[in-house]
């Protein structure tokens, strides 16, 4: 198997998607340790409240979204890489409306869209 002939922005994302889909596929399951982490004080403020049944916690919409950026990232596929920084950009200013404890993902969004737009500038 060979290593994907990706440019500065692919390795970017597809690191940035990989990390994020390790660190939140176990908390589907166990949504407890993202509460404790980000100091949620309920299950239903982990979660979405919703018609979907299949839309159950808001660590397997993060896994669905990484997913998607992932393969664009190793597709190379610049327009994932463009809806990434949109959408990043519309996570930040949504976890800053909700207040806390949300509010502690921007700094996440905040770094993971200067870490992408950086490799983008010089990919």
């Amino acid at each position: 198997m060979s290593i994907p002939q990706l440019s500065v922005p692919g390795w970017a994302l597809a690191g940035i998607t990989t990390l994020t889909i390790a660190t939140q596929a176990p908390n589907i399951y166990k949504p407890q340790a993202f509460m404790t982490e980000f100091e949620l004080p309920n299950k239903p403020a982990a979660q979405f409240i919703g018609e979907s049944a299949f839309v159950e916690s808001f660590a397997f919409c993060l896994v669905l979204i990484n997913g998607y950026d992932l393969l664009g990232a190793l597709q190379d596929n610049w327009t994932v890489y463009w809806y990434s920084l949109i959408s990043r950009t519309l996570a930040m200013g949504m976890f800053w409306a909700m207040a806390k404890p949300w509010n502690k993902l921007v700094v996440i969004e905040a770094a993971t869209f200067l870490i992408l737009g950086t490799a983008m500038w010089f990919g």
